[in-house]
Order: structure tokens, then C-alpha cells, then sequence
């Protein structure tokens, strides 16, 4: 995700870029207008709870609202984008990163980088991304 976020120009590849911390919900959603239409039909979309994955598009809610109706109300933008292509999201609950197995490999992948990132150089640690991306096998 991260370098396909770099390719369409929503990340830049600082050397010490945390994605996080340049993302936001209009640039999310810019990219994921463009990934959705590479999905097929009926597809599910796991997302976990970066505050960019949920923006608010109508009024504000006041107090007086109900807990599920702001909920419903955060998600109601990115669930429109999916809904063009029949995408279901499906959202993991906060604090629950053992539900999303990505997370293992994204570990494995971070320290596989960070072990021989000598030169912290973004053409090099694009080329140890990769190697260890090749590395990841379905075991993992």
C-alpha cells in the first residue's frame, strides 16, 4: 500500500517517512478511488481504524446523537467510493491488530528492512522492501 500510495504522488519518499503522519482522509481517498477500480466485483476490503479511513461528510453530530449513528456516519465516505464497485469493507475492531494477519508481515517485512538498512537511502530501502516482500511465503 505504501508504495503504491509513493507511485500515485500521495506519499513522498522521505527518508524517514511515516506515511501516518502525511496521510489524510482526502488523500485516502484519492487513492482509493483509483485501487478500487482495480478490484474485482464483490471484493472485500479489510480496513483497520487509521483515522483517515473514516471522514465525516454530513453535519456535525451534536451529543444528542446516538453511538451508532456516529459510527455510521464516520464511515459513510469510504463505504460510498466501495459501494460504486459493489466492495465490501469490512472493519476490524480498535485495539485488535491479531485479527489482521497483514500486521504479522508487516513486522516481519519492517525488521527484515531494518536488520540491513545500512545507508538509509530510499533507493535502498526500496530495494531491501522488495527483497523482503520476495521472502514473505503463504506460511507466513
Amino acid at each position: 500500500m505504501v508504495l503504491s500510495m509513493v507511485r500515485y504522488g500521495l506519499l513522498s519518499p522521505k527518508k524517514t517517512v511515516n506515511y501516518h503522519e502525511e496521510m489524510n482522509a482526502a488523500k485516502f481517498e484519492d487513492w482509493f478511488s483509483k485501487i478500487i477500480d482495480k478490484l474485482e466485483e464483490n471484493s472485500v476490503v479489510v480496513m483497520d481504524n487509521a483515522p483517515y479511513h473514516s471522514r465525516k461528510t454530513d453535519k456535525i453530530p451534536t451529543s444528542k446523537w446516538k453511538k451508532v449513528i456516529i459510527q455510521q456516519w464516520l464511515r459513510a465516505r469510504v463505504n460510498e467510493i466501495a459501494e460504486r464497485k459493489n466492495v465490501t469493507i469490512l472493519r476490524l475492531p480498535p485495539y485488535h491488530c491479531e485479527l489482521n494477519p497483514i500486521e504479522m508481515i508487516w513486522a516481519q517485512v519492517k525488521n527484515y528492512v531494518a536488520a540491513r538498512n545500512s545507508t538509509f537511502k530510499f533507493c535502498d530501502m526500496v530495494r531491501l522492501f522488495t527483497e523482503a516482500i520476495n521472502v514473505v511465503t503463504p506460511e507466513n
